[in-house]
């Protein structure tokens, strides 16, 4: 994603925290990443690796030190259980 793309979203996210109307939009959005993750994984495990990804993007926009690859593929393999 774009910074300007990453931008929006947190600005969502801000307006759908603040005023309800918009939190139809955001479920909306979640619920189409869940069911794109749910060709692969259970429901919980989609929910969870849902959050986790927009966590990490959220990290990986604003950290000043680069993520490890290597880091991020181990905490998806504990979160969905892959050996």
């Amino acid at each position: 994603a774009t910074q300007r793309d990453l931008v929006l979203s947190h600005e969502l996210y801000t307006l759908a925290a603040r005023d309800p109307a918009y939190r139809t939009l955001t479920n909306d959005w979640m619920r189409r990443s869940r069911d794109a993750l749910g060709r692969h994984f259970d429901p919980a495990t989609c929910r969870v690796l849902d959050a986790f990804i927009e966590g990490m993007t959220i990290h990986r926009a604003l950290d000043t030190e680069p993520h490890d690859d290597v880091d991020v593929l181990g905490a998806v393999r504990r979160l969905t259980q892959v050996p």
